[in-house]
């Protein structure tokens, strides 16, 4: 018996969301963007997947176990892209997690006195 081979060529626009489980229970990415992919089943039934997939914005959700919880937020131009293994992708994604925090331990030879009493950060991972 033989089997189905498909090849579909998908153009993905910014309308369409993304939800990806990440290995592990450790989160999700939840994005929006576009990309020109190419999804694949040969006769025995795998699945591949070419291309990549550019995030125009999106969240990413990371959790351990239960004492650790983060939210993200995935700055335009980020990318997912696959060369075949439907679940080896190579994610290249710059993100940032605010947090409000005092800056008064950096001392005042290095901001201004005013601004270091007001709570703000930002981290770029």
């Amino acid at each position: 018996m033989q089997g189905v081979s498909l090849d579909i060529g998908l153009t993905v626009t910014k309308d369409a969301n993304i939800e990806i489980s990440l290995p592990g229970d450790i989160g999700f990415i939840k994005a929006n963007g576009k990309g020109e992919l190419r999804l694949g089943v040969d006769a025995s039934g795998y699945l591949t997947l070419k291309g990549s997939y550019v995030i125009s914005s999106g969240l990413f959700l990371f959790s351990l176990e239960q004492l650790v919880s983060r939210r993200f937020e995935i700055l335009e131009g980020s990318r997912i892209s696959w060369t075949g293994d439907i679940s080896d992708a190579d994610v290249n994604i710059v993100a940032r997690y605010r947090l409000r925090t005092s800056l008064t331990g950096l001392g005042s030879t290095l901001i201004d006195p005013e601004a270091a009493n007001q709570k703000w950060s930002s981290i770029l991972i």
